[in-house]
């Protein structure tokens, strides 16, 4: 059942290439994470009609290294081939606006003021997203609350149940203040904004974070990866509260 109906992986159409020059091109750099933000806008790009959305789905610091042209790390090897690296470089030098939406890792946080510093002087604007929601994965073992809840009890929560499950999500914001701190410390330095996306991830003012959709659909399909239902909706939120 879980596997059937629940489980909703990132929807991998590849690499689009931009095509509409009337529209601002917006390019999304990053890991997996990469690939929830891109959906919350790709599958809502009725709503965010003035821009065209494409994602280079790499490591920020295997991005840097290619940017430099420097010889890719073993660990970047993975993220290109010759062919990726042709498609990554048109839709990038097609690009106006660049947002970092990654899981950050050491490697990631330690190039990106280089990495900002670099695109800075390819006239480049900048977003940087900070990390997704996620679930403490040594203590669930990369599942989510709400999946703990539901196999115990082979049913979802009812409002009561679902509210102590929102509330417990609420306290895993925690588990991102020391990479918060420095994306911060990165950000203010560079003038570079950054958006928090506890902002629609969560009901801030009651300490809640959402879990599932208005359709009662999951949100995560795993400790912090969106399922495509619920990009759709968090796409609608970030659209509805000018995030």
């Amino acid at each position: 059942y879980y596997k059937k109906e629940w489980q909703n992986f990132n929807d991998n159409i590849g690499w689009p290439e931009f095509k509409d020059k009337n529209k601002l091109n917006v390019l999304i750099i990053g890991n997996s994470h990469a690939y929830d933000t891109f959906n919350s806008f790709y599958l809502n790009k009725n709503l965010f009609s003035e821009y065209e959305f494409s994602i280079v789905n790499v490591h920020l610091a295997c991005f840097y290294h290619f940017l430099v042209k420097d010889p890719l790390p073993l660990y970047c090897k993975q993220d290109f081939n010759n062919k990726d690296k042709n498609l990554a470089n048109k839709i990038f030098e097609e690009s106006e606006l660049i947002i970092f939406s990654t899981r950050w890792r050491d490697e990631d946080l330690i190039i990106l003021e280089k990495l900002i510093t670099k695109l800075k002087t390819m006239e480049r604007d900048l977003l940087i997203f900070n990390n997704s929601l996620e679930v403490n994965v040594k203590i669930r073992r990369g599942f989510h609350i709400l999946d703990f809840f539901v196999f115990r009890n082979n049913r979802l929560p009812d409002d009561n149940e679902l509210i102590k499950i929102e509330k417990k999500m609420f306290e895993q914001l925690k588990n991102r203040e020391a990479v918060n701190k420095k994306l911060i410390k990165v950000a203010s330095n560079n003038n570079v904004k950054i958006l928090f996306k506890e902002e629609y991830l969560c009901k801030l003012n009651i300490k809640r974070c959402r879990v599932l959709t208005d359709k009662n659909r999951k949100i995560s399909w795993d400790y912090g990866h969106y399922t495509l239902d619920g990009a759709e909706y968090l796409g609608k939120i970030i659209y509805n509260n000018n995030w």
